[in-house]
């Protein structure tokens, strides 16, 4: 008595048509995964801007606050600083830095670039904060290496980001100052759009790794 073989195999087409679907379902997958966790970078990096603002605001706001002096005009300095080294270039470049006292505490800036001392690579120069010898004049912190993290001399910016823009104006005249701060993450310029209180993240490969934050407050003078 002979027996019939009833077990049948897929066919060609019936594997590739499977081999198809598992593939688009792999693609589906893939793209979804990376979309998570561009997005998780990217909180992170917005969690990191946010929070280097709020220190930089609390830093000025309890200078104002407590100070003996209203704060000063910000200036731009007329003493051209010829030892920086921009961090995106690696170039030797002459800069003006920005500059503003409150009382004894002196805040100098540079707005949209990080640079780094010719003499002192090893530490970054955004928005630096020392005490004042008197009246306010720039911070020569090109001349010699930056000093040693304190409570009154230190870097006010964390490594891997940049200033975008600072202002402190006084609103009317009883006191009250508003201040307002832009951070970025240092993604270079080719990542920016725009500059100072309106700077934007372009929408493009690799946008997650920008973050930019802005924070105002306003704030009275106590003393």
């Amino acid at each position: 008595m002979k027996h019939r073989n009833t077990q049948h195999g897929f066919t060609i087409i019936e594997l590739l048509i499977a081999t198809m679907i598992f593939s688009v379902m792999l693609l589906i997958l893939s793209y979804g995964l990376i979309q998570v966790t561009r997005q998780y970078i990217k909180s992170i990096n917005t969690g990191k801007t946010q929070e280097a603002a709020r220190s930089i605001v609390e830093d000025i706001s309890q200078s104002i606050q407590f100070g003996s002096f209203a704060p000063t005009p910000t200036v731009t300095s007329p003493v051209v600083q010829t030892t920086y080294i921009e961090e995106a270039t690696g170039a030797t470049v002459s800069v003006n830095a920005k500059y503003f006292c409150v009382g004894s505490t002196r805040y100098t800036y540079f707005e949209g670039k990080v640079f780094k001392k010719a003499n002192d690579p090893g530490k970054n120069i955004v928005l630096w904060k020392d005490s004042s010898p008197g009246s306010c004049v720039v911070a020569n912190i090109s001349s010699s290496p930056l000093p040693a993290a304190s409570d009154t001399a230190r870097e006010l910016v964390p490594n891997g980001m940049e200033l975008e823009f600072l202002e402190i104006t006084e609103v009317g005249t009883s006191g009250l100052y508003k201040i307002t701060v832009v951070v970025a993450t240092a993604a270079g310029d080719s990542d920016i759009n725009g500059a100072g209180e309106t700077a934007t993240c372009k929408s493009r490969s690799g946008s997650q790794f920008c973050a930019i934050s802005k924070l105002t407050t306003y704030i009275p003078k106590k003393l």
